[in-house]
This record gives structure tokens, C-alpha cells and sequence, in this order.
């Protein structure tokens, strides 16, 4: 039966690939709507008729050649149907000498043993294996009625004009060897747009929704349906262009220049009449305060039925710019695009892992792949699913191939995640346990006098990170005390312990922001098109120490944007985006000498207010003593200096510099003063 389909099957796909109803009803057609329309009578008689007479002669020779074709196949036909007959008994045969049950079976079997680590999967994997070999048959069966229409017919865009300019300007999507792959699983959303461009008049759309969730991955699925002919027949000839407009800006510094050439390319396409304009990012050239407003242009080639826009925004600047444009927001019609559920996400990764086995030479087992999504939906804040899903799983099989493994597992996946952010992922490991055990006496040998302040951090630290799926910041203290007991030191030897380097952490100095005029510096200002210093460090660095200096001099609505960031694990930014920062740790300092300055709702977000104590003459002199070592060791190992230094000379020095309300800033600025005089009495 399927041999006789496949028949059936070509007989349907003679008449298509040669494109012979199109061919027919537009036989006399102007051969790519070339139309002599500005000379005089008898050359523009002269010239429409020889491009009628082109358009003629080719598509009477395509439908000629595929009524011979076809005429061949018809007697060919009962000779076909005959040896399949005869084949028949054979495959029948062969079917029972070796059944294709029986062969699935073991394929099955196999597949689940190197995918399934947990028999409680056991379901879910075997249903992955039958819809990858659901899909595997139907790819493979070349003559499906399917595949065999997914085929571009012979002379499918005869009927449509020339865009030399538009060509110049932009990307075809819908070409041969451009559109993406199908790996998108967007059908509803793929679905809504197909409607909004079918349309009869005002066939334009707008995709909104936040970066990384999938809007160019829904234009390349219906581009590939468009290729494919697997779109309702308005849109069958269309071609999808991405017109790039930052090209279109960079050909001339002249706004009207620049309004003349989209002009051009807006109107070559309308008169092409099967083009499907993309703009990326179009709310850039909405508005003046972004870099530039073409509305007009939009606005008037938007109403014409021959040609049809496809925006793509985000919600933010939708609601911003484009809510806020009458004309346009009538004529572009909104299709939201949502961030996947996990469901959906795992259908996704599921079709992505064994693309990426054959990549990697490896295999990925189902566990893993739940894994990903976990650890992503917690650790990967600032990009939303698939995106950052897909990412995490690409870098983890990549690792597998590293080191020279052959199943990606899930300690895989935590093993990126753990190289990334010095973190411990998952379960703790014997190092980090460690690493926690012996933070007091680490924190305690650098910090002099502060043990139980010491002592109490290293508690809330080791709290924090036994504490799984924390939505608050890794950790967040405030550090009361004078200047110069070790408060700044303190984040500093945190960002080294916890995050590699001291240059894991950003100091915010609130002396800087008593006015709230300076909270746009922080999180930024849509209308200033100014980026939020704070919002784009911690969108780059979210694993790292956060170090809110003088915190009692900020102005109360500063404040505030810490109170959702200490208690929720997250900031919004002047262009209404979250950023996430519950993997911080947040360390604010103050040289208050009391709590009391700070108001209660914001005590109570710390995880601890601590105290420290002013330094004492003898912290000073165990500070000044380790530091002038420090400084000899390095003299000698990279200057090859010897230097001799009196006990009694330097516990002098400690002493008169040594003033309780600048504790060690003014010991170490002595001690260093008196190490380099030694050095210099050295050298000369």
C-alpha cells in the first residue's frame, strides 16, 4: 500500500513542481511585472508585448514539458503498478524473515538503556524515543505527499517583480539554504501570525516579547512553511525579506535621504506585490528619541493590500513606543510571544539532544536534559527558555566531548554551571564543605579583632548555602563600625573566597547618590536612553559580591530600590526589565554609629546587622607587624632587598600613628612610609 501511495503520490507532484495551474492562469502575464510605462505609445506597446511575450514562451515551455512528463509517467504507470505487485510477495517475505516490530523493539530497548539513568523515567524516555522515530520515518519517506510538495515548483516567483534595491538591503528568509531549521515547536504562535498576514487589507503584524524568548525563531518556522508551501494559499508565493535598516541609516547621515531610500525600497517591494517585509527591532525607528522615526512610511505602506509589515519589539518599548502611536498600533496587529513552560522546553530539548549527539559524539541522557532546565530556570535569570536552555545543554555536551566522555550526564550541567560561577551547584562538594568549615578561621586571620563579628558571618554564610532554591541574595549583611576595622576588607575577602578574584565585586559609594536625581545613574533612564551602571553590572556579573558603601548617606528613594533587591532577589531597571541578584552577596557598610539611623523595613532584610569594634592599640600593632613583613617578603623576592627591621622602631612607628577614629588606614599608611624609607636608605 505504501509503494502504491507513493505512486499515487508522484502522479500529484508532476503538476506541481511544474507549477501548471499558476503557469496557466497568468499565461500571458507580464514576465516579471516588467511594465514599459513612461515612454511613448509605441514603445511602451512594443515593450509590454515582448515582456508578455517572455512571460508567455517560458511558462507555456514549463506546462509543454510537464504534459509530456506526465503523458510518459501515465503509460509508465500499469508497468509501475505491475512490479510492485511482483515485489509484493517478496517484501511480504522479508517482512516475516525479519519484522519490523521486532526491530523497533530492540531500537527502543537500546535507545532507553543509553538514555534512561532512573527507571522512574523509564515512560517519559520511551515516549521520546516514538516521537523521534515518529518524526525520523516521516523525514525519510521521500515520497510522502509531504516532502514531495515541500519542494519549490518551477517558476514560483515568475509573477512577481524585480527588488534589485530590496535585495541589496536585505535577507531573504524563505531562500534556499537561509531559513531555519524546524526546531521551534511555536505551531500556536506560528498559527496566530500566519492569520494576522493573511489577511485582505491591513495584513500586518507585531511580534512582542522579551529577548531570547523565540520571536525569530517563529519568523524562521513560517518562513520554512512559506518555502515549503505548508501555509494557506494567500501566502504560498510569498517571499519573507528582513530588511536591515541599520544598513539603510549608514548610507547617508541625511535624515531625508534616509527617508528617501526606505522610500525606494518600501515601493520596489509594493510593487513586487509577494513581499513579506521584516523590521527587527522596529521600535528604533518609531520614535525620535531612539535612532529615528520612519512612522510615516511605515504608516503609509502599512495601508496598501500589496505589500504586508512584520514588526518585532519588545513588551517594554511596545508599551512605550508604539502603544503610543495611534496610527501604527491600529495597523499593526499584536501577536504576543510568551516564555515556554518546562513541557514544552523539554519537547524542545528533547528534538535539540540528539541533533547534538551526532555533534558530539555522545549521548544525552534524559536526566540530564531535566537537569538543564532546573539548573537554568535558577542560575540563567536574565535570558528566558528556550534560549538559555538550549545554551546550557550545547555547553554541556561540549564539555562531555572535552573530556573525551560518552554520556553527557547531569553533573555535566553542574559542572558548566560551576565553572562559570565559582559556585557550588547542586550538591556541595567536598572542597566547598571544607571552604565553609574553615571560613571563621580564615575570616579571622585577615580581619584582626573582629572574631565574633567574623564568627557571625561565617554562620549566615554557611546558613545561606546549605539553603537550596534561596529566592533572597546568596547573602546579605550590614556591616556597622567606625572607618579602618575592616568592614571593605571584609566584602573583598568574601568576593576572593567565594567567587576566585577580588575584582568580583562592585562598591557603590552613597555618598555619590543623596539625591534621587542620581537613582537614573543606577538603574538607568528610558527617556535619557542612559544605561543603569548598577543594572548592567549585575546583568554581566550576577555571581559576585555587591559592596553598598556609607549606606546611611543615600537618599531614602535610592534606598528603596535595595528593599526589593534584599527581599526578593531582584531590581527593575529604568527600562522595566528585572534583574536578577539572588546570587549575590550583598555587603553594606556604615560608619552609623547605631542601627537606629536606618529604617526598619530595611534592617530586616538583612540576613545579619553586625557591629564591629574600633580598633585597639593591640590590633594595631599585630596589623602594622604582619604588613611590614608582607612588604619585606616582597622587597626581597622581587627587588632582591634585604631589609633589617627593629622591632622596637616599628612598634614606635604603630604607636603615634595610631588613632582609634582612623583605625589601620593611618597604621598602614605609617608602616609603608617606614618601609620604603628603609628601602631607600638600601639603595643609596
Amino acid at each position: 500500500m505504501n509503494h502504491m501511495r507513493s505512486l499515487i503520490n508522484l502522479f500529484i507532484f508532476i503538476p506541481y513542481y511544474f507549477n501548471v495551474k499558476t503557469h496557466l492562469q497568468n499565461l500571458f502575464f507580464p514576465w516579471k511585472r516588467i511594465v514599459v510605462t513612461h515612454q511613448s505609445v509605441l514603445e511602451r506597446m512594443i515593450g509590454n508585448m515582448a515582456s508578455r511575450g517572455i512571460g508567455f514562451i517560458l511558462r507555456l515551455s514549463v506546462v509543454f514539458a510537464a504534459f509530456c512528463i506526465l503523458m510518459v509517467y501515465i503509460v509508465l504507470f500499469p508497468v509501475l503498478v505491475i512490479l510492485v505487485m511482483m515485489l509484493a510477495p517478496l517484501r511480504g517475505l522479508a517482512a516475516v524473515l525479519f519484522p519490523k516490530v521486532h526491530r523497533i523493539q530492540k531500537e527502543r530497548e537500546q535507545f532507553v538503556n543509553a538514555h534512561c539513568l532512573d527507571k522512574q523515567n523509564r515512560a517519559a524516555v520511551i515516549t521520546w524515543f516514538e516521537q523521534a522515530y515518529v518524526a525520523r520515518q516521516k523525514e525519510h519517506d521521500r515520497f510522502s505527499l509531504t516532502n514531495l510538495l515541500s519542494t519549490v515548483p518551477i517558476g514560483h516567483d515568475w509573477n512577481y517583480g524585480f527588488t534589485p534595491l530590496l535585495d541589496q538591503y536585505g535577507t531573504t528568509l524563505t531562500g534556499f539554504g537561509v531559513m531555519g531549521g524546524g526546531l521551534s515547536d511555536r505551531e500556536e504562535e506560528i498559527a496566530a501570525l500566519t492569520r494576522e498576514l493573511s489577511r485582505s487589507y491591513e495584513s500586518n503584524a507585531v511580534l512582542v516579547g522579551e529577548e531570547g524568548v523565540g520571536k525569530h525563531t517563529i519568523i524562521n518556522g513560517l518562513a520554512q512553511r512559506i518555502h515549503e508551501s505548508r501555509v494557506i494559499g494567500l501566502l504560498q508565493q510569498f517571499r519573507m525579506v528582513v530588511v536591515s535598516m541599520d544598513r539603510i541609516l549608514a548610507s547617508s547621515s541625511e535624515y531625508a535621504q534616509q527617508v528617501e531610500l526606505l522610500s525606494q525600497i518600501m515601493e520596489e517591494a509594493r510593487l513586487a506585490r509577494n513581499i513579506i517585509l521584516v523590521i527587527d527591532n522596529i521600535h528604533l525607528y518609531t520614535s525620535t528619541a531612539l535612532q529615528g522615526d520612519f512612522s510615516d512610511i511605515f504608516t503609509r505602506y502599512a495601508t496598501l493590500p500589496q505589500l504586508k509589515l512584520l514588526g518585532i519589539t519588545t513588551p517594554f518599548y511596545f508599551q512605550q513606543v508604539l502603544f503610543h502611536n495611534a496610527s501604527l498600533q491600529e495597523l499593526f496587529h499584536k501577536v504576543d510571544v510568551h516564555e515556554m513552560n518546562k513541557e514544552r522546553v523539554m519537547r524542545i530539548l528533547q528534538e535539540k539532544a540528539l541533533l547534538l549527539e551526532h555533534s558530539y559524539d555522545c549521548v544525552i541522557t534524559y536526566e540530564t536534559l531535566q537537569r538543564v532546565i532546573e539548573r537554568s530556570t535558577y542560575y540563567i535569570t536574565h535570558i528566558p527558555f528556550p534560549e538559555k536552555a538550549i545554551d546550557l545543554l550545547h555547553e554541556a555536551a561540549s564539555l562531555t566531548k572535552a573530556h573525551q566522555g560518552k554520556t553527557c550526564t547531569p553533573q555535566d550541567v553542574d559542572d558548566v554551571l560551576q565553572a562559570k560561577t565559582h559556585m557550588p551547584v547542586g550538591l556541595l562538594s567536598t572542597d566547598f564543605k571544607t571552604k565553609l568549615k574553615s571560613l571563621p578561621d580564615y575570616l579571622q586571620t585577615h580581619i584582626l579583632g573582629q572574631q565574633e563579628a567574623m564568627s557571625s558571618i561565617s554562620m549566615a554564610a554557611q546558613r545561606a548555602f546549605i539553603e537550596e532554591n534561596r529566592k533572597k541574595p546568596k547573602l546579605s549583611l550590614l556591616l556597622l563600625g567606625p572607618t579602618g576595622v575592616g568592614k571593605t576588607e571584609t566584602a573583598k575577602l568574601l568576593a576572593t573566597i567565594f567567587f576566585g578574584s577580588r575584582s568580583k565585586m562592585i562598591r557603590l559609594d552613597m555618598s555619590f547618590y543623596q539625591r534621587r536625581e542620581r537613582l537614573a545613574d543606577l538603574i538607568g533612564s528610558f527617556e535619557n536612553k542612559q544605561v543603569g551602571m548598577l543594572a548592567q553590572y549585575i546583568r554581566e556579573h550576577p555571581f559576585s559580591v555587591l559592596l553598598i558603601d556609607e549606606l546611611e548617606k543615600a537618599d531614602p528613594e535610592i534606598l528603596n530600590v535595595f528593599l526589593t533587591l534584599l527581599d526578593e532577589g531582584y531590581m527593575m531597571d529604568g527600562f522595566g526589565k528585572k534583574i536578577d541578584g539572588k546570587n549575590l552577596l550583598v555587603i553594606a557598610t556604615s560608619n552609623a554609629a547605631s542601627k537606629e539611623v536606618f529604617p526598619p523595613e530595611l534592617l530586616a532584610r538583612f540576613d545579619e546587622v553586625l557591629t564591629f569594634q574600633p580598633l585597639t592599640l593591640e590590633t594595631a600593632q599585630q596589623i602594622g607587624k604582619e604588613l611590614a613583613q608582607r612588604l619585606k617578603t616582597e622587597y626581597e623576592q622581587t627587588k632582591h632587598i634585604t631589609l633589617e627591621l627593629s622591632e622596637p622602631e616599628l612598634r614606635e612607628v604603630i604607636k603615634k600613628a595610631f588613632d582609634p577614629r582612623f583605625g589601620a588606614r593611618e597604621v598602614k599608611r605609617a608602616v609603608e612610609g617606614y618601609i620604603v624609607g628603609k628601602v631607600a636608605q638600601k639603595v643609596l
